[in-house]
């Protein structure tokens, strides 16, 4: 049955960064099938997958973790929920370089000395760009291939 009073208990929880009761919460409305207010255009997942995006690049930006939550989205982005192509190329580049970051916290190939790390990076960022080519992970790609070319050539 509709239940929207858990629904905006979810919204409200989101803007006031609850995020582990909020995404529990959402796991239940979404098995549930619970419908968004009509004021908001997006079905549950995407309203939860966008929040926390946001929500992690802002907080990136600012030199500071985003876990637990990134990466408890992402793995529902990755395996159980079906999202708009364009919202989840953005986590998973959003992954690759949350991976490459140097000690300044910007995302830099050429501070890793991992070269799994590197493949693991470039991996993610090809399926950003598989799940949508505008996605820009072009010139990273080419400086993660670049440093791991530089790592195992010294060998």
């Amino acid at each position: 049955y509709p239940n929207p009073i858990l629904v905006y208990c979810i919204i409200w929880l989101i803007d006031v960064k609850w995020f582990d009761t909020a995404l529990a919460w959402a796991d239940l409305a979404i098995e549930q099938g619970q419908e968004m207010p009509p004021n908001i255009k997006s079905k549950m997942p995407a309203f939860i997958a966008a929040s926390i995006y946001d929500w992690a690049e802002m907080e990136a930006e600012a030199g500071r973790t985003v876990e637990p939550y990134f990466q408890q989205v992402f793995d529902r982005v990755a395996h159980h929920w079906r999202l708009h192509e364009r919202i989840a190329s953005k986590y998973y580049r959003f992954a690759a370089l949350w991976l490459l970051r140097d000690e300044d916290g910007k995302p830099r190939a050429s501070s890793i000395t991992d070269v799994a790390l590197l493949e693991k990076a470039d991996r993610l960022l090809a399926k950003a760009s598989e799940l949508h080519p505008k996605i820009q992970v072009k010139t990273m790609r080419q400086r993660i291939a670049a440093r791991i070319r530089a790592l195992t050539d010294r060998d």
